[in-house]
């Protein structure tokens, strides 16, 4: 109770003798409550408030009889105010109302205080039929609400879109995807259940019915179909056999190839095998997609692996069976002719060779030629291989100049002899597949003996995993009798 109102009532009992005797008065419980229905028919909702127009009307009505002097009348009719503003109203039925129905209201106040100002209050109880309210207009859900597909195929994604009413009234609707909404291909249907909230929307004159739609999925741009293996470069190196392989991706493009902010590339490679390989063998190239992040791109890839043969290693033969060692012959004739020349001159073929420095000078006739061709090379790396050419040059020789005392021989002296020379070329082919291509060539052994030469050749460059293979030897350089 207020202060004003407990302060009346003390007045009212200092004067209670005086308001006795004052005249009673009778209101209608109904003149002094605001009824007011809204929504729509059918979802209509009751509200109640005391009418405090209507009451201060009535103070006003009795105020203006009263003299400013007349403190007892206008203490009764702060009492009277009071008694009034205690009403309070309720109902039996609130909400859910439609037009035609009869609503009960009840009306309680504070009786002493109706007492206490001399009203009596009537119609505390009567019924209110309710009237005026329009039908809710239908919200048609299907048409004011379409889904909006984005994205590419096999990875659309749905959006709501609302217009019309749905677009006005959206915050009094709820949507729930019933199935998924990413990942999305053309012609799968997606279900969306629209739960509208009917108290709200009928307060507005609206109303719409709980339904779920379905959309089919349309629209959404095909992936385009990209070889991952176009422009993927194999580099071969090494030599046959023991051949490695890597892979350059620089003409790829490059978001493909390199991650970026993410943890790993949207396409990397693997091969096998990587190594040990020898040319015409096959590896199998991998492809690593992170086919979300393609798809990202408006792309797909549909083969993972392709088979590539290896090629453009360096080739070293096991054998020269079937290679023409000719233009080896043609390139070494000129050095090795030379540096024979220089051997006889030397007298590698006659005893004076003890002496270092030549003490003799021959006229000499010679016959030369190739006895024999050997090819050798570690059986782990055949690039480290070599050739050995051994030559035979018979000497029929007249000495022309001796120095006494230091030349075994003397004027006029003949002698025949033989001479076996070993010329070693190192690592034929190893730029190219040619065999004029190699690395050096220089004589190694000299002997008059064939088996001595052979002998010594085999002890230095032989050994284990070394493998040497006699080669033939070709016509227009073998040596001859005749």
């Amino acid at each position: 109770m207020s202060k004003k109102v407990v302060l009346l009532i003390v007045l009212f009992v200092l004067t209670m003798p005086c308001i006795a005797a004052c005249r009673s008065r009778t209101l209608d419980a109904r003149e002094l409550v605001t009824i007011e229905v809204t929504g729509a028919d059918g979802y209509g909702v009751l509200s109640l408030n005391s009418d405090r127009s209507r009451i201060a009307e009535i103070v006003r009505e009795e105020g203006e009889s009263l003299s400013d002097t007349d403190e007892k009348q206008m203490q009764r009719l702060f009492v009277r105010e009071a008694a009034m503003s205690s009403l309070i109203f309720s109902a039996d039925r609130m909400t859910g109302l439609k037009n035609g129905d009869e609503v009960i209201i009840n009306a309680s106040h504070d009786e002493e205080l109706a007492k206490l100002g001399g009203i009596h209050f009537k119609n505390l109880k009567f019924t209110y039929v309710v009237e005026g309210l329009e039908s809710a207009k239908p919200i048609n859900i299907a048409s004011d609400m379409e889904l909006v597909f984005t994205g590419f195929e096999s990875r659309g994604t749905a959006h709501i879109s609302l217009s019309g009413d749905m677009e006005h009234y959206r915050d009094y609707f709820d949507f729930t995807f019933l199935t998924p909404t990413s990942n999305l291909s053309n012609g799968a249907a997606v279900d969306v259940r629209v739960k509208p909230d009917n108290d709200a929307l009928t307060m507005r004159g609206r109303i719409a019915e709980e339904k779920v739609v379905t959309f089919t999925v349309r629209g959404l741009q095909e992936l385009e179909t990209v070889d991952v293996f176009n422009n993927l470069i194999l580099v071969y190196d090494g030599i046959s056999d023991t051949g490695n392989v890597s892979i350059d991706t620089t003409r790829l493009p490059y978001d493909w190839v390199e991650s970026g902010d993410q943890s790993d590339p949207p396409l990397s490679f693997t091969v096998t095998p990587m190594s040990h390989l020898a040319n015409g063998d096959k590896v199998t190239v991998t492809a690593l997609v992170d086919h979300d992040r393609f798809a990202d791109y408006g792309l797909t890839v549909r083969e993972l692996s392709k088979e590539y043969t290896v090629s453009g290693l360096k080739e070293f033969p096991r054998n020269l069976d079937r290679v023409d060692l000719r233009p080896l012959f043609d390139k070494l004739q000129t050095p090795i002719q030379e540096d024979i020349q220089l051997r006889l001159a030397q007298n590698s073929w006659n005893e004076d060779a003890r002496v270092g420095t030549p003490v003799s000078r021959w006229d000499i006739q010679d016959r030369r030629g190739v006895v024999r061709i050997y090819y050798g090379y570690p059986q782990s790396n055949r690039a480290d291989n070599f050739v050995a050419l051994i030559y035979k040059i018979d000497i029929e020789g007249v000495c022309i100049e001796a120095t006494p005392y230091q030349s075994r021989y003397e004027e006029d002296d003949t002698l025949s002899s033989t001479l076996y020379l070993v010329y070693v070329v190192d690592a034929i082919m190893y730029d190219t597949d040619r065999v004029e291509d190699f690395r050096g060539v220089s004589l190694k052994f000299h002997s008059d003996m064939e088996l001595s030469v052979v002998s010594e050749f085999k002890k230095q460059y032989g050994g284990d995993g070394i493998v040497i293979v006699e080669a033939a030897v070709p016509e227009h350089v073998r040596y001859s009798d005749g």
